[in-house]
């Protein structure tokens, strides 16, 4: 689970993506935090061409770096696979797939917008809550990045589900497949683990203060 340091030594995933935020441009924006973060989440998995990250090829992920954080280029040459899920991981699928969507509902239609749309992805793929794997102070800061790059696919979320839930509930249901164990949510057992808290920035949240 570790990643190289720019003098060729190794550090683990969180300090990589303190790394990448001292190269940034702009550290505290929101979107440079979430690339920094599900690239160190990611860094060395095969979820695209061999050199590159969050899927991208190498000459792609060069450009990030020099438009996000370009005092760490050098590490682009050296994205080991150290710790990587198998190549039968099923989140390598998920992420093309998460991928798909995000990028079909995405507002800004230029490079900038097809990076966020890979870093949430990527952050999809930790074990923890999404707004964590992307490096964000709280589930309402990710609501406000999702609703800022992606409104429409936003405002679909109007039972308040959590983010990641919500997301593959999506791919679920366009692919017209049904993994819920219960008839209705209100009866499900699940039922928090599925549903978020009061500080969610959802349509139905935002519609009753």
């Amino acid at each position: 689970m570790n990643a190289p340091q720019a003098g060729g030594g190794l550090m683990s995933r969180g300090g990589l993506h303190f790394l990448l935020l001292g190269c940034a441009r702009e550290p505290d924006q929101a979107e440079t935090r979430a690339l920094a973060r599900a690239i160190g989440l990611t860094w060395g998995w095969p979820l695209g061409p061999v050199g590159g990250v969050l899927g991208l090829a190498e000459d792609a992920s060069r450009v990030l770096f020099d438009r996000c954080f370009p005092g760490a280029i050098a590490l682009l040459g050296r994205v080991y696979s150290l710790g990587t899920p198998a190549s039968s991981d099923p989140r390598l699928d998920e992420f093309a797939d998460l991928l798909e969507l995000l990028m079909a509902y995405r507002k800004d239609r230029t490079i900038h917008g097809e990076w966020v749309a890979r870093a949430v992805a990527a952050g999809c793929m930790g074990d923890n809550h999404l707004w964590e794997d992307l490096g964000l102070a709280s589930r309402a800061s990710l609501s406000a990045l999702l609703n800022a790059h992606f409104p429409t696919l936003v405002e679909q979320n109007t039972h308040n589900l959590r983010w990641k839930r919500f997301f593959y509930r999506q791919l679920c249901q366009r692919a017209e497949i049904s993994l819920c164990k219960a008839p209705s949510c209100g009866v499900c057992s699940d039922y928090a683990a599925c549903f978020g808290g009061s500080e969610d920035f959802s349509p139905a949240r935002r519609s009753v203060g």
